[in-house]
């Protein structure tokens, strides 16, 4: 969405929450303490992420038989929010550890923040805003002392903001943040929230509210929506007991499963460029599966199905890319755009209407906020070319009709290269 809108020219920031305390944080702090024996992540081979969730993990398991671990994690928060210095020592290790593992992956996958926000920093943040839209009448208290904001003149149910102890909500810390964003970059046009669909009525919610409170930028707020991963064998997928779907996980089995083609496709390349080729074609495989369909439907991801060199993939998109380069180094004569004329086959004329529609598919791809849209066409143009490639000789005796042929290879090749890079997809000039 990033790359959308700065290729339609926007300024672009990226911003992440970090949701780095709270009860499910101390859950793994207090596993950690009973059971980690001084283990690390260096210790135990392990990214810090894993290595953390664990921990997360072992508290859910351990529960089952001891109901009183969930008291004691809610102590050690306590404790915590009193600045208990063993208890902050230990959270600043375990959350240096988790979050060293999440920038691997996200260097790995392509990924960067302009700025971070720390949920441990602004936690306890919106309580004055809260208790001055409840001393203008915009809020009520409830019948047990908890301050709601109400929303059903926006068809909503009603809020809590302030439980009845004082304490925030996560809708507090959002309507606080959504206001400091506005403050810190003055010409922001619009907030894009890119949340899974878990959270919709959390955000209608909070957009509500900050109509409520008036804020002038309330409308300028959107939350984009998008539904969960899910595995070919079904199911629902939970954090608490371990059956999740590890990003890492699918970025490490497309890479294997890519680094097998290629070793059968081509035994004798040498070994780092089969690596390399086999990141760039796992990862185009990941994302192209993530993005070709709608973002709010969700996804059932098999990495076999998304790897195919022949289906409607991001590595059938990057070796048809990679057709064209080749087409342009066989070339014997420079193509020529003025020779457009000599284009009349069907194919030709097809692929001419598609290159067309270029520039309107972004602009619709970028309005809607909807990457399948250009992902749909980028395999409608290597579709397209690939059935021309294979019934027409585009290198020939025919000097004029070759240079008009490579003009033709040439604006594919280019688009096929903007479009990928947009979607944060490397490209490969040979698979």
């Amino acid at each position: 969405i990033s790359r959308l809108l700065e290729h339609e020219g926007m300024r672009v920031l990226r911003v992440q929450i970090i949701n780095d305390r709270g009860a499910h944080i101390c859950k793994s702090m207090l596993a950690y303490q009973k059971f980690g024996r001084n283990e690390t992540p260096q210790t135990e081979k392990m990214k810090g992420d894993h290595f953390v969730g664990k921990y997360y993990h072992l508290f859910n398991e351990k529960y089952e038989s001891d109901s009183k671990l969930e008291e004691e994690a809610q102590f050690l928060l306590q404790r915590w929010e009193q600045n208990d210095p063993a208890v902050r020592e230990l959270w600043e290790k375990m959350n240096a550890w988790w979050y060293e593992g999440v920038q691997q992956s996200f260097a790995y996958f392509g990924i960067a923040f302009d700025k971070n926000y720390y949920e441990s920093l602004l936690f306890d943040k919106g309580k004055d805003i809260a208790h001055h839209a409840y001393s203008q009448g915009k809020f009520v208290k409830l019948d047990n002392g908890a301050i709601a904001a109400p929303l059903k003149s926006f068809n909503l149910p009603d809020k809590v903001v302030l439980r009845s102890d004082g304490t925030t909500m996560y809708i507090t810390q959002d309507i606080y943040l959504a206001q400091k964003r506005f403050e810190e970059y003055p010409n922001l046009s619009k907030i894009i929230y890119i949340v899974g669909s878990e959270q919709e009525l959390h955000f209608q919610q909070t957009f509500a509210i900050l109509q409520l409170i008036g804020m002038p930028q309330a409308k300028q707020c959107y939350h984009l929506s998008y539904g969960l991963v899910t595995r070919p064998s079904g199911g629902k997928v939970s954090s608490r007991s371990g059956e999740v779907i590890i990003a890492d996980d699918i970025m490490r089995e497309t890479y294997e499963l890519a680094l097998e083609e290629l070793n059968k496709r081509n035994p004798d390349l040498a070994d780092k460029i089969k690596e390399h080729r086999a990141k760039v074609i796992g990862l185009s495989a990941v994302k192209f599966f993530m993005l070709k369909q709608d973002a709010h439907k969700t996804i059932e991801f098999d990495p076999k199905e998304s790897l195919s060199f022949e289906g409607q993939t991001g590595p059938y998109v990057l070796y048809t890319l990679a057709r064209t380069y080749s087409l342009l180094r066989k070339a014997t004569v420079k193509p020529n755009m003025g020779l457009g004329n000599l284009l009349a086959t069907g194919k030709e004329k097809e692929l001419i209407h598609l290159l067309a529609k270029k520039s309107d598919i972004f602009s619709n791809t970028t309005a809607h906020y909807s990457p399948h849209i250009l992902v749909q066409y980028l395999l409608e143009l290597a579709n397209a070319f690939n059935s021309y490639y294979h019934e027409t000789p585009i290198i020939q005796e025919d000097k004029n009709a070759e240079s008009a042929r490579m003009a033709l290879v040439q604006s594919i090749n280019c688009v096929l290269e903007e479009g990928l890079f947009v979607l944060n997809i490397e490209t490969l000039k040979e698979m």
